[in-house]
């Protein structure tokens, strides 16, 4: 965000997450970091630990995509695109970014839910766009084989008919619930 809104010609907020890159785009600047953690809930939740030439991707729940594993290891000086798992291959490197994922995670969530868990728990537009391109008969045989889809909807659904100010409400208590749960 700070470096869209620096590209943009406005004022970065204190307090605002992350650095702007576009000294580093412009050349001012080499790259500072030794690792890089980024998090994505489009369309499956997860969660990105870069450092030196290997990705860890923490994929907390994966309901209808059997194919992905909780945690994938991937080279990417050989293998930019992320499509050859080598978790299995390099246990011991997989097992070693999953402790400096978790001390990360530890250092910077300071005891506070992980925001990523309440991603999992709402679900997100891809849950809501599915379920909305199943028959009944293909919806009825998902929940029975992912339970948790059930909760997910009928969260989605009750919070959705909620005001504003509640929604919120709901939302926050559903993470702070869930973030205890997690682990």
């Amino acid at each position: 965000m700070p470096t869209l809104l620096e590209l943009a010609g406005l004022k970065v907020p204190k307090g605002l997450d992350g650095k702007s890159m576009v000294p580093l785009y412009d050349g001012e600047q080499k790259g500072s970091r030794k690792e890089v953690v980024v998090n994505s809930d489009g369309t499956v939740v997860q969660r990105m630990f870069v450092k030196d030439e290997y990705a860890l991707v923490h994929t907390p729940a994966r309901p209808v995509w059997d194919h992905i594993k909780e945690y994938e290891l991937f080279n990417l000086s050989e293998d930019p695109d992320q499509t050859n798992d080598i978790s299995r291959e390099e246990k011991d490197k997989t097992s070693k970014m999953r402790i400096m994922l978790r001390d990360w995670e530890a250092k910077n969530l300071n005891g506070k839910p992980d925001p990523l868990w309440l991603s999992v728990y709402r679900g997100g537009w891809m849950w809501e766009a599915l379920c909305r391109r199943l028959k009944p008969s293909e919806l009825t045989a998902a929940l029975r084989k992912h339970p948790e889809l059930r909760r997910i909807l009928t969260t989605k659904v009750q919070v959705s008919r909620l005001p504003v100010n509640q929604k919120l409400a709901s939302l926050e208590r559903a993470w702070r619930n869930f973030g205890q749960r997690q682990d």
